[in-house]
C-alpha cells in the first residue's frame, strides 16, 4: 500500500519547483524469495522526487536540477526477525527537456547518489522520448 502527494509551486512565469512524496507500507510475503525464509516483510518506506524547471527557450528548452530520495524507517523481517540494516539514498543532478513541438518532447536526467547505505551506489542517466498522439 502506498500513499500519494505531489505539488508544483509556480515562482515565477519561467521558474517551477515540483515535489511527489510516497510512505511505502508493505504486507506480509508468505512466498519468500530468499533461501531458507518461508515469510519476508520488507520494512516501511518514505520516498519521493523532487525537481526545479527554468524555461530557457519559450517553447522549446527547460533546464532544471531534479533528485530523488528513498529512506527505509522500519526494518525488514524474514520469519519475524528484524533483518540488519536499512535502505537510503539521496540523488540530484541535472535536467533538461527539448521540445520539438507541442506534442514531441525528449527528456534527458542525470542523477548522482550519495547518502547510500544498503544498496549499490551510481550514477544514473535517463533518456526519454515522449509524443502524444
Amino acid at each position: 500500500m502506498a500513499f500519494i502527494d505531489a505539488g508544483t509551486l509556480f515562482l515565477s512565469p519561467k521558474l517551477t519547483a515540483s515535489v511527489r512524496l510516497h510512505y511505502l507500507c508493505n504486507a506480509e510475503n508468505d512466498d519468500a524469495n530468499v533461501p531458507g525464509v518461508n515469510k519476508s516483510q520488507a520494512g516501511q518506506a518514505v520516498h519521493g522526487n523532487f525537481a526545479t524547471e527554468y524555461k530557457l527557450i519559450s517553447k522549446m528548452l527547460r533546464l532544471g536540477l531534479n533528485g530523488y530520495f528513498f529512506n527505509q524507517i522500519t526494518s525488514s523481517k524474514h520469519d519475524g526477525d528484524k533483518v540488519p540494516g536499512k535502505e537510503k539514498v539521496l540523488a540530484i543532478g541535472p535536467g533538461a527537456m527539448l521540445s520539438f513541438s507541442q506534442n514531441t518532447h525528449l527528456f534527458f536526467n542525470a542523477y548522482f547518489e550519495s547518502n547510500v547505505e544498503y544498496r549499490p551506489k551510481g550514477k544514473k542517466y535517463l533518456l526519454r522520448l515522449v509524443h502524444h498522439f
